[in-house]
């Protein structure tokens, strides 16, 4: 294999498809100032910078080839109605643009997350375990030292692991006699003195890398709005032009977006049946207005006119004895 052969990017049946189908179309439309004044005029209509939320860029790259192939078809009727051909020709650099910015913008994150992989760290983590042990024991009875060691870990982030190991560094040189009593590899200074200096170079370079994905996620998005805007435009001539019940209007609609509202509006249906078969529940309210009425009609007792009197009570229309009267 040559080496030409090795540095071509792999590419799936799809992709490859859709990038032979717009060299095509590119060669047939040649882009040509015309249209970058067209697609200046349709950028000053908003200048407000969009970013992808519904779907993903490999999905709206597809539906955004599918309707420039359906304008192509349809441009006469198109055109008739209002649609200038420049801004169909506008479409396939577009979705080239868009697609090599995603490619960038992926990669740079793929890069900014290699920076700071928990494999890199993992050395550093394991040094500083191991010293904080030796640390720890030698000065038990240095109350300023094991102040500093008690909020030292292994497990503190990049700028603070970086600098607890130079400072684990440095301590013995003012007070060496405690790591000298229980025999302390002292070669391993210097290697905790390297070991921070590694870690504070990858966080330069994590910046760098976040910078790097920053401009790319603002070029990608940045071609996402062109793109969005070009192609509305072109859709929204297709759904005039073709009403509804043209099987030509298919290909200025989005058939990810339609599919996912039905599938939502399934769920809600589903949910709407189950409320209307399931048996009606009583609130907190009303099962405490139920408790309440029913304890009172418990504790009431019914009057009947034929009921014996209990034992001691007064007979009506008795008087009431005096305390004196009731003693004689």
């Amino acid at each position: 294999m040559s080496k030409q052969a090795q540095n071509e990017p792999e590419y799936n049946a799809e992709d490859a498809r859709l990038i032979k189908f717009i060299e095509k179309e590119n060669r047939k439309l040649m882009v040509t100032p015309e249209t970058q004044e067209t697609l200046q005029k349709i950028l000053d209509q908003d200048s407000g910078l969009k970013m992808p939320k519904a779907m993903s860029i490999g999905i709206y790259l597809y539906e955004a080839d599918v309707t420039f192939r359906n304008a192509v078809q349809h441009s006469k009727d198109l055109k008739q109605k209002g649609l200038m051909t420049s801004e169909i020709r506008l479409l396939p650099g577009l979705i080239r643009k868009l697609a090599d910015a995603e490619a960038e913008y992926q990669d740079a994150l793929k890069t900014r997350k290699a920076m700071m992989s928990p494999e890199r760290m993992l050395p550093a983590r394991k040094l500083m375990a191991a010293m904080l042990r030796q640390y720890r024991f030698a000065y038990r009875n240095n109350v300023r030292a094991m102040f500093l060691l008690k909020y030292m870990s292994p497990q503190s982030r990049w700028g603070a692991l970086s600098g607890n190991l130079s400072q684990l560094a440095s301590m013995p040189e003012k007070d060496p006699a405690p790591l000298q009593a229980i025999n302390f590899d002292f070669d391993n200074l210097q290697l905790l003195r390297k070991m921070s200096e590694e870690l504070v170079d990858i966080k330069a370079s994590r910046g760098f890398a976040d910078g790097d994905a920053g401009d790319a996620l603002k070029a990608r998005n940045t071609a996402y709005t062109e793109l969005k805007k070009a192609l509305d435009r072109v859709r929204d001539y297709g759904k005039f032009v073709f009403p509804l019940g043209d099987p030509r209007r298919e290909g200025y609609v989005s058939g990810y977006l339609r599919a996912k509202r039905r599938k939502l509006q399934r769920e809600l249906d589903a949910i709407k049946q189950a409320a209307q078969q399931a048996p009606p529940r009583t609130t907190a309210a009303e099962e405490q207005v139920f408790s309440t009425s029913s304890s009172s009609q418990t504790e009431a007792r019914p009057t009947t006119p034929n009921a014996a009197p209990r034992v001691g009570a007064k007979k009506p229309g008795a008087k009431k004895l005096s305390r004196r009267k009731r003693r004689k």
